[in-house]
């Protein structure tokens, strides 16, 4: 069970990303003056009322009967990393045209054959026949890999395709700003500190050569 509060806390989205990747099922409570992202709008989720007493009565109902906001769709996913792709997310922030430009150069020249796409891009797709979690789903299994930018200010989205990487056991980088503060689920988990985007740019092949040659080839 997941509450998606009005703060949009990003350990939430990440722990409901990992649940969604893994195919587990989930039931939704959503505060009544939250805000969630879009490419949550398809999932079914308890948003009456504010009062817990209230909540309390009618979840015990709904629960009962098995009203689970259930993915379905994971067992039917193409082959893991099938497409000459990677994820790049800047995290929703202001800076998002440098983080992903500065990648997206450094990669170029050295691995042309793959192309970058940014979540917005993934999540801008139009597809009658799938939501849009959907798609988010299946182009992270089908990418090469995914690099999220983790600042905490960084988008709840961007929190939940890192989780979604995880559940589905897909290779991703994890980096932020030097001096920024990460959520608390991800702290203490290796990832790359840049101190400005020039150094991103020069350093993330030199960092990560070993993941480039396992997972960019």
């Amino acid at each position: 069970m997941f509450l998606l509060p009005a703060s949009q806390d990003r350990n939430v989205y990440l722990e409901l990303g990992i649940a969604i990747g893994l195919g587990s099922p989930f039931f939704l409570v959503q505060h009544h003056e939250a805000d969630i992202p879009p490419v949550l709008d398809a999932l079914s989720r308890y948003t009456k009322g504010g009062l817990f007493r209230t909540m309390r009565k009618e979840l015990a109902g709904q629960i009962e009967d098995y009203d689970f906001g259930v993915v379905h769709f994971i067992t039917d996913l193409p082959p893991a990393g099938s497409q000459p792709q990677y994820l790049i997310t800047g995290g929703g922030l202001i800076e998002d045209e440098d983080f992903e430009g500065s990648i997206t150069d450094a990669l170029g020249s050295s691995y042309p054959h793959l192309q970058a796409v940014s979540l917005n891009q993934v999540l801008g797709i139009s597809s009658g026949a799938k939501t849009l979690l959907e798609q988010l789903v299946e182009f992270i299994q089908t990418s090469r890999f995914a690099i999220y930018r983790v600042d905490k200010e960084c988008s709840a989205t961007t929190f939940l395709a890192l989780g979604i990487s995880i559940g589905l056991d897909r290779p991703f980088l994890m980096m932020h700003r030097s001096n920024r503060e990460v959520p608390l689920n991800i702290r203490g988990i290796g990832m790359y500190q840049f101190p400005n985007f020039v150094t991103l740019e020069n350093e993330i092949i030199l960092r990560h050569q070993n993941f480039f040659n396992r997972y960019a080839g």
